[in-house]
């Protein structure tokens, strides 16, 4: 009777098992292709949905995530420089994976707990998340895309000149950009949006350092000479201030003072003079004449080309007045002693010169 009970209990257990097997079988073929109660993605209830459906959802909970635009920019968003930045262009996330394990959830159960699902009803209660990783590729072509758009070189002031009127152009000050602390605020935005985290302002600013000139304004307010031949003037400026202007002769039509642009490049006290051209119009002239009492009166600055040769021009004075304002001189500046002697003590050597008409 014992060993009849027994056997009769193992039998009724092997139908038990046998039935709730069947069961699940029956249970997982009824709902193949269809998602079971109690599993959910991100708070959105997928019971019931074919895998279309379910791609769907996925596509619109990615979609929500991702599509988040943000600026990044120097100040504010409607910069014209601002670049939009959708996080969407900067993740990637494995949705056809995410698909397989949700149709895959009742698989990846036991068979006793798929039994106990089924007998007792109660759902599998299941939520799944949406994950992404960084694209560090695209994030890499951004961050050279930021430096392009706002690194900004910086400009020199410059000196030029419009006639015998000098002009200098204020230097502006440049820009780099900080890569580093930039393009982690620019992570952190990315990762807020696919977190749900709202930011506040909707611009990620571009973190910069300031790049100084080498050429300054104040560095070009120096001693700058110019001369119009034509008004037999000569001018002292400080940068483009005028300081003060000088009467001067120049030289006569057969040896002209010759326009151009030159620097000083000698000063002297008390030149001796050398006769220049003994054969032809220094002829009857000394061979040399010891200054001050001589035809360079008692300074000489010596005007060189660019390229540092001496041109024999010279801004120097003369004994009795020295004609000023008269072209009678062989290509020099002739100035009055006193005047000279002033210039002399106002200039140094490299003094930018300009000779105009």
């Amino acid at each position: 009777m014992l060993a009849a009970s027994i056997v009769g209990v193992l039998v009724l257990l092997g139908a038990l098992v046998l039935g709730g097997v069947y069961h699940v079988r029956q249970t997982d073929a009824r709902n193949t292709g269809l998602v079971p109660a109690g599993i959910s993605l991100e708070g959105r209830n997928l019971e019931g949905k074919t895998r279309d459906e379910v791609e769907q959802v996925v596509a619109d909970v990615v979609a929500e995530r991702t599509e988040h635009t943000f600026f990044v920019s120097l100040d504010a968003t409607d910069a014209p420089e601002a670049i939009a930045v959708t996080a969407a262009d900067y993740v990637t996330t494995d949705t056809a994976t995410l698909v397989e394990h949700i149709m895959d959830v009742r698989k990846s159960m036991t068979w006793p707990e798929r039994i106990k699902h089924d007998f007792f009803n109660e759902p599998i209660v299941k939520s799944f998340e949406t994950t992404y990783a960084l694209d560090t590729a695209a994030l890499e072509t951004l961050a050279a895309i930021i430096v392009e758009t706002f690194t900004a070189a910086p400009t020199d002031a410059t000196l030029s000149f419009e006639g015998y009127t000098p002009f200098i152009t204020d230097e502006q000050p440049g820009r780099a950009v900080d890569i580093e602390p930039t393009m982690t605020a620019v992570i952190t935005a990315i990762e807020q949006a696919i977190s749900g985290i709202a930011m506040t302002d909707n611009t990620v600013p571009v973190v910069v350092h300031t790049i100084e000139p080498v050429v300054t304004r104040a560095s070009l307010m120096e001693p700058v000479l110019t001369a119009s031949i034509g008004q037999r003037r000569v001018m002292l400026w400080n940068g483009d201030e005028l300081v003060k202007t000088y009467t001067c002769a120049v030289g006569r039509p057969a040896y002209p003072t010759i326009p151009g642009e030159y620097y000083i490049g000698l000063k002297e006290i008390n030149p001796s003079w050398t006769n220049p051209d003994p054969d032809g119009w220094g002829s009857g002239s000394p061979a040399f004449v010891p200054g001050p009492n001589d035809y360079l009166g008692v300074r000489g600055l010596h005007i060189f080309t660019l390229g540092g040769r001496n041109t024999m021009m010279l801004f120097h004075g003369a004994l009795a007045g020295g004609a000023a304002g008269t072209a009678t001189t062989h290509g020099c500046l002739r100035m009055f002693n006193h005047d000279v002697i002033d210039l002399f003590d106002r200039v140094p050597v490299g003094t930018p010169v300009r000779l105009v008409p």
